[in-house]
């Protein structure tokens, strides 16, 4: 994922890690780790 600023030739990504999860869709999530200049995630618990 990435914000409306970024240039994904150039800029970070959050790489999303998680089952029914669908490419395109906003998905509330919890930062869980990074690679080097990258971050990951999992798909955030509902309350």
């Amino acid at each position: 994922g990435r914000i409306y600023a970024d240039a994904p030739e150039i800029d970070s990504q959050v790489f999303v890690r998680g089952e029914g999860l669908t490419v395109g869709e906003f998905a509330a999530v919890e930062l869980v780790g990074r690679e080097e200049y990258d971050l990951v995630a999992v798909p955030a618990e509902s309350d």
